[in-house]
Formats: C-alpha cells, sequence, structure tokens
C-alpha cells in the first residue's frame, strides 16, 4: 500500500499504525525500563507498555484472518485486545490512550486534526478516569499537556500534520518537566517512565502521518539511578502487585475502584465490552481478589513480589528488603481441588489434599499463627487431625466450622496474611459464624434436597423452592449477603431464576453468584 503523508488517516491504516507504534516502543523497550523508579524501581514500563500494545495488534491480526472487515467490530477487537493484555500500571492506562484512537479512528472514513485533538482528548478522560490517585509528572501529565496543545492547533486553524508536530513537541516538554513535579524523578535525575514511553507512541504516529521523523533523545541506563534502588521502601507497604480479569459489566469499574483503593495504591481499573482488567498494590491479595470474586470469578490472575522483581532487575545493588514473615498463614484441607481455582493464589492460602507431602507443607509453613480450615465436614475432621500434628513446633488453630466450599471461601476472604494473629483469627470466627450455608443436590425423582447446618435435611419439588426454603429461614431475616456457588448439576434455568428468588426473599442483600466447575452438587447457598 502506497501512502500519501499528511493525508487523513482512514480506519483502514489501524493494522499499519500499529505496527509502526508497537516497532517503535519495542526498539526502545530497555531504555524505558530503565528509566522507571515511579510508583516502584522494578524496570518493567517500557516491557508492559510493548506487551499491551502487542496485545491489540495480535487481536487485530487474528481478526483480519478470520474475514472481520467491519471497522466498528474490528476496533471491539482490538480494544478488548489491549485491556485483555495490559500489564502494570502503565500498559492499563496505554490500553486507554489506544482505546480512545481506534474509537476515534474508526467512527468515520478519515480522520482529520479536529478527530485526532478528538482522539488525545478522548485518551486523556480516559487514562485520567482509570487510575485513583492521579500523580503530577506521570505519564497521565505528558498526555494532557499532548491533548491540550492538539485542541489548541486545531483552533487556531492548523492542518493534521501540523496538529500533529505540535502535540509531539508539547509530549517532549512536558516530559522533560516531570522530574520538576515528582520528587522521586528528580532525585534519580530521569523523566518518568512512562511519559517517554507515550512520547515515543505519539511521534511514531506522526511518523506514520507525515513521514518526519522526531527524534525522542536517549536516556541513560539503570546505572544512573542504582542509588535510588538500593534505598527503596516503597514494597514494605504495598509489596504486591495484583492484576486480573473479570467478565464484568462495564458499570462495576467505578465501585470496583473505590473497593480496591481500601486496600492498597496504584489503583488502576479499566473496561470495554464487559471486559475488566484490575491493577493494585496491596499488601492484603486476598481481600483485592476477593473484591473481584463479588463481581465475577477472576482470570489471568497475576501477583507479583514487587521486592523480589527490583531485586532481579538489579542485581548489582544492594536488596531491597522482602517482605516481613507472614504473621497468619491458612491451610485449606480440600476434599476436592474445584474449591482451589478460587483460592489458590491467594496470599497466605496452602492447599493440601489427599497427595500433598506433609513435609513439605511443614517446611513451607512458617507465620505465627496457621489456622487450618476445610471444606467438608469429613475434612474439618481431618483438619483438626493435621492441626495436631502442626502444632508441636508453631500456634495453630483449627477451625470446625469451617465445613464446606463457601465457609472456606468465607474465611479466606477475611485472611490478613500481615494483620495481628488474634484480630485476623477473630475476623475468621466471626465469619463463620455469621455464614449460614445450605447444600442442593438433585434427585433422580427430579426433587432438591437442601441440607443446612447440622445436617438437617429438606426436600422440596423443585430448586425455587429448594432457595426460598433456605431464604426463609430465620438467619436470612436480616441478610446483608447471599452467595450462591453453583456446581456442574446446575441448569440455565436455575441460574437464571435464582437472583429473582434472592432479590424477593432478601431485597436488601447483596447477590455473589460464582460458577465451581467440578462440584458434584446443583449449588451452595450462604446466608450472611
Amino acid at each position: 500500500m502506497v501512502r500519501t503523508y499528511g493525508a487523513p488517516l482512514g480506519a483502514q491504516e489501524l493494522p499499519l499504525l500499529f505496527t509502526r507504534v508497537y516497532r517503535a516502543l519495542d526498539e526502545r523497550r530497555s531504555q524505558i525500563d530503565a528509566l522507571n523508579v515511579f510508583p516502584v524501581p522494578d524496570a518493567d514500563t517500557g516491557s508492559n507498555m510493548v506487551l499491551t500494545i502487542k496485545a491489540g495488534l495480535d487481536a487485530l491480526r487474528d481478526a483480519r484472518r478470520q474475514q472481520v472487515r467491519d471497522h466498528q467490530e474490528l476496533a471491539q477487537v482490538v480494544i478488548r485486545g489491549v485491556i485483555r493484555g495490559a500489564r502494570g500500571n502503565s500498559g492499563v492506562i496505554l490500553s486507554q490512550v489506544l482505546r480512545a484512537v481506534v474509537e476515534e479512528t474508526t467512527k468515520g472514513s478519515l480522520v482529520d486534526a479536529a478527530a485526532y485533538a478528538r482522539a488525545l482528548a478522548s485518551a486523556q478522560q480516559l487514562a485520567y478516569s482509570a487510575v485513583v490517585e492521579p500523580v503530577a509528572g506521570t505519564m497521565l501529565t505528558v498526555i494532557a499537556a499532548a491533548a491540550h496543545e492538539a485542541q489548541q492547533a486545531v483552533d487556531d486553524g492548523a492542518s493534521l500534520t501540523e496538529v500533529s508536530k505540535r502535540a509531539c513537541e508539547a509530549t517532549r516538554i512536558a516530559v522533560e518537566r516531570t522530574p520538576e513535579q515528582l520528587a522521586v524523578l528528580a532525585e534519580a535525575n530521569v523523566v518518568d517512565a512512562g511519559g517517554r514511553g507515550f512520547e515515543v507512541l505519539i511521534t511514531a504516529v506522526h511518523a506514520f502521518l507525515t513521514g518526519e521523523h522526531i527524534a525522542v533523545a536517549v536516556d541513560a541506563g539503570a546505572d544512573l539511578h542504582a542509588h535510588v534502588v538500593a534505598g527503596c521502601h516503597a514494597p514494605d507497604t504495598y509489596p504486591y502487585e495484583v492484576q486480573y480479569l473479570l467478565d464484568a459489566d462495564n458499570i462495576h469499574v467505578g465501585p470496583l475502584r473505590v473497593a480496591l483503593a481500601a486496600h492498597g495504591d496504584s489503583v488502576v481499573v479499566v473496561a470495554a465490552g464487559n471486559l475488566v482488567n484490575v491493577h493494585v498494590h496491596t499488601a492484603n491479595v486476598g481481600a483485592v481478589i476477593d473484591i473481584g470474586v463479588s463481581y465475577a470469578p477472576p482470570q489471568n490472575v497475576v501477583i507479583t513480589d514487587l521486592a523480589q522483581q527490583i531485586n532481579t532487575a538489579y542485581p548489582q545493588v544492594p536488596a531491597v528488603p522482602t517482605r516481613q514473615r507472614r504473621n497468619v498463614e491458612l491451610v485449606a484441607v480440600l476434599s476436592d481441588t474445584a474449591i482451589s481455582s478460587l483460592i489458590g493464589l491467594v496470599d497466605g492460602v496452602h492447599l493440601v489434599t489427599a497427595d500433598t507431602d506433609f513435609a513439605r507443607l511443614d517446611a513451607r509453613l512458617n507465620a505465627a499463627l496457621t489456622v487450618v480450615v476445610a471444606d467438608t465436614p469429613q475434612g474439618a475432621m481431618r483438619a483438626v487431625d493435621l492441626a495436631q500434628q502442626l502444632g508441636a513446633s508453631r500456634r495453630v488453630d483449627a477451625l470446625p466450622a469451617c465445613d464446606s466450599p463457601l465457609a472456606l471461601l468465607a474465611a479466606v476472604s477475611v485472611l490478613h496474611p500481615y494483620g495481628d494473629p488474634d484480630l485476623v483469627l477473630h475476623e475468621i470466627h466471626a465469619v463463620l459464624d455469621s455464614v449460614h450455608v445450605a447444600v442442593l443436590r438433585q434427585h433422580d425423582d427430579a426433587k432438591v434436597s437442601v441440607t443446612q447446618a447440622q445436617g438437617s435435611a429438606t426436600t422440596t419439588d423443585d430448586f425455587v423452592g429448594a432457595v426460598t426454603h433456605v431464604l426463609a429461614g430465620e438467619q436470612a431475616k436480616d441478610a446483608q449477603l447471599v452467595t450462591v456457588l453453583f456446581g456442574d448439576l446446575s441448569t440455565l434455568q436455575q441460574r437464571s431464576d435464582v437472583t429473582a428468588v434472592i432479590t424477593a426473599c432478601c431485597p436488601d442483600a447483596e447477590q455473589v453468584l460464582l460458577d465451581l466447575p467440578g462440584a458434584d452438587v446443583i449449588a451452595w447457598v450462604g446466608v450472611e
């Protein structure tokens, strides 16, 4: 394809534009990584930006191989691709920049000066709204400078080429000024890594539009700020980076941001096409994953030990202290591994099955308090035996009241590995005391049996009647939360009916509906 530089950008040129930007960022990846000192000096900003745009490019290529040609459909494929593949703070913010460009590019047949300015303005709005606590002197500030200058150029009557050039110059100036706005950058004598990455991106777009290559300053390497890395203590407060995806409605983004902000910082949450990408730095991995679980089963969960990542990136400098020993660990005795998909990656949780090597488990436990819980009544008895074996050399508590997958999930939700052991144990006991669990099973005669606490059982004609029976009990009268774990025997109709039943019986309760693949029941219903 022969391009006419300076001509308006068309949606059909999106693959070529993405390829140009990807190559430009990939060439500068290591240099951008070396600038990364904020919010944590873990040397991955450039890599995260490259991986994010590659995810969008791969999604676009796959769609085109499948003969997708409609511009609007391609736009949604790309947007979901970059959100699915976004990595780290910088990648998630970049996904919003790419989303803005794609949405504006595919609105009409051509993109002129005004449309380009609108794309940058949209990028600014989406990026800022994604971040709970925007910080001056970062990629956000740089995007805002580009958007402001582009609109000013349009107001001056500039062409697309001139608008692009002025936006690039405003970006360059904003990047060079980032150390004036963020003390950690000034101390390290570097510019913001995400800002420099955005500068590489916008100049690549300019080259695509005009054929003019604007030079981007080449920054010094990691030696320039090794002393900052050596003295970094940020991971002491929030030692883990947690990121995951949710297939959930876009409207949940706001509540998710608010809930996550109570458990950490660097909270960035974005969504499009009912795909939500969650990013947070935290000390309580279990809590932030549980927040996601309340909306949908988390996917692609990645938990990164930030101190370890910093030490790996900079082996030539004194090691950053890793997180102190956990105060509380939870050993989950599982009769069925189905629940492991929901709790297996939670910080401080160790899974025990029939095949678990006890000696290896014993060696891995080093917290001040070990709490042993289970997912069945039989497992609860085994948990007591296991606690007696472990208790020879450490403080151990077994909780027989935890005897179902739903109760186990409730216990994990309040686990705080670095909290005061007595307070954490009190919270676990409290949640187990407050949750009333019933299991619903299917019989050959199409009836449904309901087994509740202390083994009391009832048989009803159908699933709706069974759930109604559970929620009509005294313990459900003032319910604040109703959780349903659907097993493999549940039907689509039952899943559809349950929301209406809960709403009718417990109108003030929050509803959490989850799948537990592999479970040989219709469902567990928990009332708190």
